[in-house]
């Protein structure tokens, strides 16, 4: 260790001087001293400050804290990237498919009119071709039947204000004395496009508020977990904690939770809700404590004088984020699209809606609004974020290897999406399914208790009425599992009503159970009232006695039985003795009643 060249200083040197050809180091004042001496050369330079390591200590973790920072929005980038270039991709094949239909209308008009003009059915086609050369050069120049808009420069401008930098880091190696306020260039953080508007809360009674840090991790947006405002209270024990809240038992403020099934399927794989005031079950939103599990119904929460936070149409009905609401509207004549009712405007995309009132909010509304749309970011069975990727085949001695997707079970090659500490792949196919639109609501699982997505047209064999279909559905890829729309409005209509049904003499009460097969070891239930076997479907499970009722023998018991000859079917005999059994069991019971 150093000492000041001075005899007798006990200082740390803090110069090095050259003099003499001799190097000596000093103390500040005595390197003051030794300066005065000019009849020789010094030449002097500094030994460096002597920092306190708590200084240095709280710097690096500064500067850890920064880097991290850049990491996790270096992620947050790409993964949205990947969300969104999986929406384009999906857009391009729905305008494509759109563009092929009109292309073969136009070109049967063509072949009709070459092959046989006259059996061609009565309409503007046909009369066109009976006018006279002049009338038809006229009707033809007023034709304008296809228009396409390609706003590139729309999408240009959308796409440089997509994500924003915003940098100060030059502050820490120049000598500027002040940092540019980054707080005043940060429009509502570096994403300002996909967030909500943040409301203050004494400025208007209180509003659904999902942070990026409180979302649902089986919805959207690559942030994460659901955490709504709620509010439950018991009469002698709930407390107004201040003006327009109310307190669990334990006096914490309760939220207004759009998200709260979800949270109890996570927690116990039980999506039903116990008013902590009135004791009535249900499965929907409601004001919910997330530290004590407490939750309040909405009507228990307008008694004590606090009006929900719920998104609602003119009629006060709640509206539900439903991904097969265009689809309805479409099976009702009109076209695959809606009109949202906060800005007017035409979209295709699933959003809030309330069917009885058909009535629609878009999902960029709803989040002006406060309630972010329930989209799901893909993630390996870890809960990791995967990264896009590329695939080469590995010949090892002739023999070829390829992953196998994690979805599907297909060998393949090329683009992948891949979370490498897992080893886990995807397929493009599998990762774009992945992406649709998830089910509202967690009563739509598969007998693995994978949330149901909203996929596209196609054909399949829904597995609750064994009805073929050509159309959009509820599907989970993994499990080959579908559900047709009818049959999801029946289920989600019993769970959000609360409604449930007993049957036979001693009422015993009928429990949805998703995972039949799981609970029978692998094998097919039968139902009791119309004898079709079920392997795939959840089912209404009576605990005490064992019997079993389909979704649509439980939504409507005097419905025509089904004829057993097709798939889920069983014997003719075993039938009848189940229609025997079930009179005289009694049949089902609405409890409610």
């Amino acid at each position: 260790m150093l000492n000041c060249s001075r005899l007798n200083c006990l200082n740390k040197p803090s110069f090095e001087c050259t003099c003499r050809n001799e190097r000596k180091y000093y103390c500040q004042n005595d390197l003051t001293t030794h300066l005065n001496d000019q009849s020789i050369s010094h030449t002097v330079k500094s030994l460096g400050i002597n920092f306190d390591p708590e200084v240095i200590n709280l710097v690096l973790g500064s500067l850890i804290k920064t880097k991290n920072n850049v990491k996790n929005h270096k992620k947050a980038i790409i993964e949205d990237f990947s969300r969104l270039m999986s929406q384009f991709e999906e857009r391009a094949r729905i305008l494509c498919r759109t563009m092929g239909d009109h292309e073969k209308s136009i070109e049967k008009a063509i072949n009709d009119i070459k092959i046989n003009p006259n059996a061609i059915p009565e309409n503007n086609l046909k009369k066109t071709l009976a006018l006279n050369l002049e009338e038809a050069k006229k009707e033809c120049s007023k034709w304008d039947l296809l228009s396409v808009n390609l706003n590139s420069l729309e999408l240009n401008s959308s796409i440089s204000q997509w994500a924003t930098i915003v940098s100060d880091i030059d502050y820490l190696f120049t000598n500027k004395k002040e940092l540019n306020t980054m707080l005043q260039k940060r429009v509502n953080s570096e994403y300002p496009s996909f967030l909500p508007k943040k409301e203050s809360f004494n400025s208007r009674p209180p509003t659904i508020n999902l942070s990026n840090q409180t979302r649902s991790q089986e919805f959207n947006s690559p942030q994460t977990n659901p955490n709504v405002l709620n509010s439950p209270q018991i009469p002698n024990k709930a407390t107004i904690v201040r003006s327009n809240t109310i307190g669990c038992r334990n006096n914490h403020e309760l939220k207004w939770t759009v998200t709260v099934p979800f949270i109890y399927y996570r927690k116990n794989k039980n999506f039903w809700i116990n008013c902590g005031n009135c004791q009535r079950k249900f499965s929907s939103s409601c004001w919910h404590c997330e530290t004590c599990d407490y939750d309040l119904c909405e009507g228990c929460g307008l008694n004590k004088g606090l009006p929900s936070q719920k998104m609602k149409c003119d009629n006060n009905h709640e509206l539900l984020w439903r991904p097969d609401a265009d689809m309805f509207y479409e099976n009702k004549g009109q076209e695959h699209k809606f009109r949202c009712r906060s800005c007017n405007i035409f979209k295709d995309e699933a959003h809030w809606h309330c069917r009885s009132c058909e009535y629609d909010i878009c999902q960029n509304c709803g989040i002006n609004k406060g309630q972010s749309p329930l989209c799901g970011s893909v993630k390996c069975s870890n809960n990791h974020q995967l990264s896009p990727s590329v695939i080469q085949l590995i010949n090892l001695g002739g023999l070829i290897l390829a992953p196998k997707c994690n979805c599907c079970g297909v060998n393949f090659n090329g683009n992948s999406y891949t979370c490498n500490q897992c080893s886990y792949y995807l397929c493009p196919d599998c990762y774009i399914f992945f992406t649709r639109p998830t089910a509202g609501h967690p009563v739509f699982r598969c007998q693995s208790s994978h949330l149901l997505r909203w996929v596209t047209r196609s054909e399949f064999q829904c597995d609750y009425c064994f009805d073929k279909k050509n159309q959009e559905r509820y599907r989970c890829k993994e499990c080959n599992f579908d559900v047709c729309m009818s049959c999801s409005d029946i289920l989600l209509n019993i769970v959000i009503k609360g409604e449930q049904k007993s049957h036979g003499p001693n009422n015993h009460p009928l429990i949805w159970v998703a995972n039949i097969s799981q609970r029978n070891g692998g094998n097919h239930s039968t139902c009791n009232s119309c004898g079709m076997n079920y392997k795939k479907a959840g089912m209404f499970c009576c605990n005490t006695c064992s019997n079993n009722y389909c979704l649509l023998c439980y939504n409507d018991p005097n419905r025509p039985k089904p004829q057993l000859q097709g798939i889920g079917g069983t014997g003719g005999n075993n039938l009848v003795n189940l229609l025997i059994l079930n009179q005289l069991l009694g049949g089902l019971q609405n409890r409610n009643n």
